[in-house]
């Protein structure tokens, strides 16, 4: 860790984002990064956990210029690797890319993050997906003792941003969630 932390580079960016970088010379100028963007408080996060997720998952789906195939083949077009995930507290992105390619990389996130349309269609293919994960993990034993457990460790209540959800409440939640919360 010390090694690690004494090549660290961090600095805070005009904006307030914090940043940490270490650098390390890799094969192909190949370059891995991970972008963690937090928001939200406690009482405005409150039932919003799987709208959040469904969201983040959807994102990456096409934008305002650029539909679901013309994103994938821009990421394909700059031989890269980019996967957003998230939650209602907050979206990682991940990028997997040559150092060259980089920098049109991160324009790329950046314009998905902000310019995301979350079409209707994409958002209920988001959804169904989600709900075929559920339908697996509730006869799972890993997935099942992997939520006992965190529910036991974590005992928030229900609708807190930090709570473990059963498979039922997950789902009841994704069958009410819309497009439009989404968007908002």
């Amino acid at each position: 860790p010390k090694n690690i932390e004494s090549r660290t580079e961090r600095y805070a960016l005009p904006s307030g984002t914090k940043v940490a970088l270490l650098k390390k010379k890799t094969r192909g100028a190949s370059v891995h990064a991970v972008v963690s963007l937090h928001f939200g408080t406690l009482e405005n996060l409150t039932n919003k956990d799987v709208i959040g997720s469904l969201t983040a998952d959807a994102l990456i789906r096409g934008t305002s210029e650029l539909n679901r195939q013309q994103v994938q083949d821009e990421i394909d077009r700059l031989k890269a690797q980019l996967r957003i995930s998230g939650n209602a507290a907050g979206v990682s992105v991940n990028i997997e890319t040559e150092s060259s390619t980089l920098p049109s990389l991160l324009r790329l996130a950046g314009s998905i993050l902000k310019d995301a349309t979350i079409p209707d269609s994409e958002f209920e293919l988001v959804r169904k997906s989600q709900i075929t994960g559920l339908e697996f993990s509730k006869t799972e034993p890993q997935s099942i003792a992997l939520l006992r457990l965190n529910r036991a460790l974590y005992p928030f209540p229900k609708g807190d941003v930090r709570a473990f959800r059963t498979v039922e409440e997950s789902m009841e939640d994704l069958q009410k969630a819309t497009a439009e919360e989404g968007r908002q």
